[in-house]
């Protein structure tokens, strides 16, 4: 309790993101996250990275939503959070996937009733898991059979856009859970239809999310002393792994390493030998760690050790 840890980068218009494990036995779902983008007058500020991944809001007395501040091609669209990332909008299995349905009376006339259908695909999310969310008007909803999502805005006099643009317009949230453990590689599609009044509906975009792990390039500080290096063979690893320094001035230094997972939980450390430190990767569970190189306490080098 009470631990601090600082870390200082500078402020050029990169964009930084900070999650932080919980605890074992912590009362509560949500991951601490936080962020910065845009910080920076280098005026090469790297955005839309923000929604790429989970804003830790997993509880369900907590809701947090950024929302990026551009034109949309079609004023009824959807949009499921997070975006995930690369092309494939990767995420992580388990992670819950939150939609935004957002639609506008483009019509003549003003719109008495507008009701929301979305179809979730019940193999890979969970339809008892829908938690209906903000809304920007009162509604009913109804979970019906075959994963069917059902909101009603019953006299909601919807105004057309030529008449009053801004009141025109509306939005619906929900979030749902995947199924346990994904198999990886799963695309996980969707789209909404939105019916006005006895019309037609308007069939939103598809969303689209590939269940992956391992999918994020990471980059990390190399040594901080001229000349030394940081061998670890193999990495990726299965099995032994072994970490070899070279470069120092001197054998009988007080070196130490310590391993972390993705979300800086501690999950293995020990003393050189020498200039070498071997463990067994067999015992980790698949995935992204990193690692620290401390002489007498003094951080000297960090990297990063993939888990096969």
């Amino acid at each position: 309790a009470g631990e601090q840890t600082q870390i200082a980068y500078a402020a050029n218009g990169s964009f930084f993101h900070l999650a932080a494990g919980q605890a074992p036995g912590f009362p509560g779902l949500n991951t601490p996250i936080a962020w910065v983008e845009g910080c920076g007058n280098s005026g090469n500020a790297s955005l839309g990275f923000v929604n790429q991944y989970a804003l830790g809001d997993e509880d369900v007395w907590l809701d947090v939503f950024c929302l990026e501040s551009v034109n949309s091609y079609d004023p009824n669209d959807k949009n499921g959070f997070p975006r995930g990332y690369a092309d494939e909008h990767f995420i992580e299995q388990n992670v819950d996937i939150e939609y935004l349905i957002r639609f506008q009376n483009t019509g003549t006339a003003p719109a008495y009733q507008v009701e929301i259908r979305d179809t979730i695909p019940v193999e890979w999310l969970d339809p008892a898991t829908v938690r209906p969310g903000a809304s920007s008007h009162e509604y009913v909803w109804d979970m019906q059979g075959n994963g069917v999502v059902v909101f009603k805005f019953p006299g909601i006099v919807l105004p057309d856009s030529a008449a009053n643009f801004d009141a025109s317009q509306g939005f619906v949230k929900f979030r749902v859970s995947q199924r346990k453990d994904v198999p990886l590689g799963t695309k996980i599609e969707n789209t909404a239809a939105i019916f006005f009044d006895f019309n037609p509906p308007i069939i939103t975009n598809q969303t689209l999310h590939t269940v992956g792990k391992n999918f994020i390039l990471t980059k990390t500080d190399g040594p901080r002393i001229p000349n030394l290096h940081v061998k670890i063979v193999p990495n990726p690893a299965r099995e032994q792994v072994r970490v070899q320094i070279a470069g120092l001035e001197n054998g009988d230094e007080d070196l130490t390493f310590a391993l972390y997972s993705a979300v800086g939980q501690p999950v293995l450390n020990g003393k050189f030998n020498g200039a070498n430190f071997e463990f067994q990767a067999g015992q980790l569970p698949e995935g992204v760690y990193f690692y620290e190189i401390r002489r007498e306490g003094k951080l000297e080098a960090t990297g990063k050790l993939i888990r096969l």
